[in-house]
């Protein structure tokens, strides 16, 4: 008889944890890509119209998640080591990593977390950065020190296995069973790796990173807008059948005269006798069409609701009609800039441990504290108001570069700015020396009349 193997604490509570994700995230993504079921108010409407091939539903998950998720945009890392930001950047650039924070800020937007694992090559020490989706991968925090992650777990399938792996501080577990991750619904299936069960963290630190807004309650900007997406779709089916059945009118006739041969088209003429005396008079008349300007209303209604539970701008989700001011824009995108703030606050936090983490397997020791995430500006930019913007602030006493720099200018971007101001400043005076030269030339031939226009074109600040 075989003897079941010893389930740790902690391989119980990875699988647990990993397995309770499958379904609700899996609901999450789908609504995310417009993969909603439709939904009908009693079961028999749901069997009258099963069988149907058309699906109605309109997308409004995706837009709440991409007003977030299209505004947090990294731009580079400001770090005063100098050698120490060429190597993250040469990292950052080699790894395609704005690819996997796009990843992962759209999962923290849907799902509530992210996670990004680091590891380096051991053969060629190269540094490799890969954004998990967050159903993979589960964090684990001490109960004494939230702040401290105790473990991270991750599994994967390959063929017809499932990997299991658990990070600690000081070594990894590695377990393997056998079928789909569905096919089981119990710890004990896995086992240790037989070729390597166990090895030494070679980092000193755990190399999984956890993106999330709030670490107690994990959730994304679709918990609240499912029920309401759902009633937009409730309404849009019911809108979709009554165009089908009830939006063009449809016509009646009361007759004892045969009504067969009557076409209803354009340039059909219906030729109906009168009633005979005795007998009932011909009549004939219309029902009136469905209005399906109230499903549309409906659907604007729910819609306002989304945007205010979400902040997301009303413009983004229904017709404003006229053109709003640049002033105007500002104020209704305000909530959605504070929302978007709080995203990078956040995630700012973990990317500069992970520039750091970064930095610490290239040989360099820089603490997270000291390297600065830079942003593209959250907000809707307006030229002209930015501009004027810039000349108040320096009329004030606040350097041009500051207030780049707080807009996301990179220090790349700054220092092309600077050379090319330097190279406008060098081109200026080569053209002064230029003009200075030629009225000396010219005073030195005893033209001094001749030189007035040129000492007037010398005056070059």
């Amino acid at each position: 008889m075989e003897i079941a193997p010893i389930v740790s604490d902690d391989l119980k509570k990875a699988y647990h944890a990993l397995q309770a994700k499958q379904a609700p995230y899996r609901l999450l993504w789908d609504y995310y890509d417009g993969n909603q079921p439709l939904q009908y108010a009693t079961r028999r409407m749901e069997q009258v119209f099963n069988k149907l091939d058309a699906k109605w539903n309109e997308n409004w998950a995706a837009v709440v998640v991409d007003s977030v998720v299209d505004r947090m945009n990294i731009t580079g890392f400001s770090i005063k080591d100098t050698s120490a930001k060429k190597i993250l950047d040469a990292v950052w650039a080699g790894q395609n990593a704005g690819l996997d924070a796009d990843r992962i800020h759209k999962a923290v937007a849907v799902c509530g977390e992210g996670y990004l694992i680091v590891s380096r090559d051991e053969l060629n020490g190269a540094i490799n950065m890969f954004a998990n989706r967050p159903h993979l991968v589960h964090a684990f925090y001490s109960d004494d020190n939230p702040k401290e992650m105790e473990y991270a777990a991750k599994w994967w399938e390959v063929r017809d296995e499932t990997h299991l792996t658990i990070y600690y501080n000081d070594h990894f577990e590695y377990y393997t069973a056998k079928g789909h991750r569905n096919d089981f619904t119990d710890p004990g299936a896995f086992r240790l790796d037989p070729e390597i069960p166990f090895e030494d963290n070679p980092y000193g630190q755990i190399p999984v990173f956890h993106f999330c807004v709030d670490t107690e309650r994990v959730l994304g900007e679709l918990t609240n807008v499912i029920p309401l997406n759902n009633a937009i779709n409730k309404l849009f089916a019911d809108e979709m059948v009554a165009a089908e059945y009830g939006a063009f009118k449809q016509r009646y006739i009361v007759s004892n005269a045969d009504t067969a041969h009557l076409m209803n088209g354009p340039n059909e003429i219906w030729e109906i006798p009168g009633g005979t005396s005795g007998e009932e008079a011909t009549q004939i008349g219309q029902f009136e069409a469905t209005d399906l300007a109230n499903y549309s209303n409906a659907i604007n209604d729910i819609a306002g609701k989304i945007a205010v539970i979400t902040r997301t701008p009303k413009h983004y989700l229904l017709q404003t009609g006229n053109d709003v001011s640049g002033e105007a824009l500002l104020a209704m995108e305000a909530p959605l800039i504070k929302k978007v703030a709080k995203y990078n606050q956040r995630a700012e936090i973990t990317w500069s441990e992970v520039a750091s983490f970064i930095l610490r397997l290239s040989g360099h020791t820089v603490p997270k504290e000291e390297i600065k995430i830079i942003w593209s500006d959250e907000r809707t930019l307006q030229p002209l108001m930015e501009s004027q913007s810039h000349k108040t602030n320096v009329e004030a006493g606040m350097p041009l570069v500051t207030q780049l720099r707080r807009e996301g200018w990179s220090d790349d971007q700054l220092e092309l700015m600077q050379k090319d101001k330097d190279e406008l400043k060098a081109e200026m005076t080569t053209m002064g020396d230029l003009v200075t030269e030629k009225v000396q030339s010219k005073f030195s031939q005893g033209t001094p009349a001749e030189t007035a226009p040129y000492v007037q074109q010398a005056q070059i600040p």
